[in-house]
């Protein structure tokens, strides 16, 4: 019987790359649910930084700038186009002498649709110790690859 050196080849190789498929350990759900959450995790707290950027009393030429160009990069233009027509819903530092002392993270929950909600706690404190306390939830959507913020919302008043 004579072999088919060519064809021998391409069914080793084919066999090869079958079992390799099916036999190497993929990451199921869980552990994507969970880098996900991390990452959604991160940019609360980086989106925690550029809120230390924006003053809400600025003049509003000023203010429209600051949430261009402090959350741009972790927002949708659809909830940036929001904040610049009622930037009172816009987070950032409301009272001159405040400043945001930390962000802490209550929870972030996976949405049916693939989206993220989370919600914290931020906490102002001025000179002298007095603070200040709300809650906040985010909406995130994963957009062309990177997780981007689509909803905020002031959970509690100030």
């Amino acid at each position: 019987m004579k072999i088919n050196i060519p064809v021998a080849i391409v069914a080793s190789c084919v066999i090869i790359v079958g079992a390799v498929y099916f036999l190497w350990p993929k990451a199921g759900p869980v552990d994507q649910y969970a880098a996900e959450k991390q990452d959604i995790r991160a940019l609360v707290m980086k989106f925690g930084e550029a809120i230390k950027k924006v003053s809400l009393s600025a003049p509003k030429e000023v203010l429209l700038q600051q949430i261009k160009d402090n959350y741009g990069p972790f927002s949708s233009a659809d909830l940036i186009r929001a904040w610049g027509a009622e930037p009172i819903k816009a987070p950032g530092m409301t009272v001159p002498g405040m400043r945001l002392d930390k962000i802490s993270i209550l929870s972030t929950e996976r949405d049916d649709d693939g989206s993220y909600t989370a919600e914290a706690e931020v906490v102002e404190v001025a000179e002298g110790g007095k603070s200040s306390t709300y809650g906040i939830a985010m909406k995130f959507r994963n957009q062309a690859g990177k997780w981007t913020i689509t909803g905020f919302v002031k959970t509690s008043p100030y």
